[in-house]
């Protein structure tokens, strides 16, 4: 698995194809479908998609992807695509660690489907969550961004994909790097949960959110750009980044900010958005939240340095930075 197919390829050859229904068009940048509109009882159905070799991941990747809607998962489908010499002893442990968490969750989970498919042993998990959302705050987060919206970004850039490296690669970099040191990249599983940060922010009137994932954050900003029509100018200064993802990409040579940032959430918001906003998710998830830029009339995403006397625009997404390291 090589993470999502890069935007060029979804735009050109998948999403100009699907046809529009009302609210629910498929586009880049939006992380759910529209099940059902509002049917005269004031809610929505809506659902999204995550996916994974860790099952309890693939949900709550679905469950991020929920959550920029509104909604919170109530029920959820588990497809799972395996090689063919993959153990049935996977199956059984991915389950059963998946249905714990759902049952902490009150999460149903109503089926799904299980295939074997090309050669080696591992296995891919497409969880798909279901929920509702208020029909007015879908109407809200389906309006089209506007020149001078802001934008924030939620939780420190490439620190998951950071941790997925360190954990592989452990023994190469317990060379380079002390022990103690090594534990800044334990990322436990709650700290990939965005739904109290998407809560808030939309409380507070955002009218866009995007999860980060495959591609970090550049990947997720080229989708709010696609998604808008408009361009995006970012200030490096303000975009929160760990400086232990700082060092261990400095060592495999890749760009943290094209490094998988799953637990990472970007919102467009009002100029008006209260300061006291983000302060308060912070205080409430101990994760960063930063006012890091705005959209703009021209058409590209630039990142800029008051620090470096830095402009430069950010290229598109090809694949995630991760696998330059985990071949």
């Amino acid at each position: 698995m090589k993470g999502t197919a890069p935007g060029r390829i979804l735009n050109r050859s998948i999403v100009k194809h699907i046809p529009a229904y009302g609210a629910g068009r498929a586009c880049a940048g939006r992380d759910y479908s529209i099940l059902e509109e509002d049917n005269g009882s004031g809610q929505a159905v809506v659902l999204a998609e995550g996916y994974s070799v860790d099952s309890v991941v693939a949900y709550l990747r679905a469950a991020n992807n929920l959550a920029t809607s509104g909604a919170a998962a109530d029920k959820i489908t588990v497809n799972i695509v395996a090689g063919k010499d993959t153990p049935e002893n996977v199956f059984r442990s991915e389950m059963l660690k998946l249905t714990d968490y759902a049952r902490s969750k009150n999460i149903r989970i109503i089926g799904g489907n299980t295939v074997y498919s090309g050669q080696g042993s591992e296995a891919a998990f497409t969880v798909t969550a279901y929920g509702k959302t208020p029909a007015e705050t879908l109407k809200k987060l389906t309006r089209m961004p506007e020149e001078c919206d802001k934008l924030v970004i939620f939780g420190n850039v490439g620190e998951y994909g950071a941790s997925v490296i360190a954990a592989e690669k452990r023994e190469e970099l317990k060379k380079r790097f002390p022990e103690s040191y090594m534990e800044c990249y334990n990322f436990p599983a709650e700290k990939l949960d965005i739904t109290h940060a998407a809560k808030c922010l939309i409380e507070a009137g955002a009218v866009m959110l995007h999860d980060i994932s495959f591609g970090g954050v550049f990947r997720a900003l080229h989708d709010i750009a696609e998604y808008s029509g408009l361009g995006l100018e970012i200030l490096h200064e303000n975009v929160p980044i760990k400086q232990s993802t700082i060092e261990l990409t400095e060592y495999f040579n890749i760009n943290p900010y094209m490094l998988l940032g799953t637990g990472g959430l970007i919102a467009v918001v009002k100029p008006d958005l209260p300061e006291n906003v983000l302060e308060e998710i912070e205080q409430k998830t101990k994760t960063p939240c930063r006012m890091a830029g705005r959209l703009t009339k021209e058409r590209q995403v630039t990142i800029t340095s008051e620090v470096y006397q830095m402009r430069r625009s950010i290229g598109l997404y090809e694949e995630d930075e991760i696998y330059k390291v985990l071949k």
